[in-house]
């Protein structure tokens, strides 16, 4: 039998119970507020002639079981 290994990309409510539970082994949970913000201050730079880097990331949190049961 093989090992499979279910990640997510959207740390859902019912994502992190899944990990929690160990029916999935990660999932990662996106940062909306730090993209929202970050979006309007590049907008701002824009609309003030600035230069902005062309990629801009935001940090992600992975979500084990470990992780999970800390929280």
């Amino acid at each position: 039998m093989k090992n499979i290994i279910v990640v997510g990309f959207d740390a859902t409510d019912d994502a992190v119970k899944e990990v929690f539970a160990g029916t999935m082994s990660a999932t990662v949970a996106q940062k909306p507020d730090a993209m929202g913000i970050l979006a309007v201050q590049t907008a701002v730079k824009i609309v003030k002639g600035e230069t902005v880097e062309k990629s801009i990331p935001v940090d992600l949190e992975l979500i084990t079981k470990d992780s999970a049961a800390a929280k």
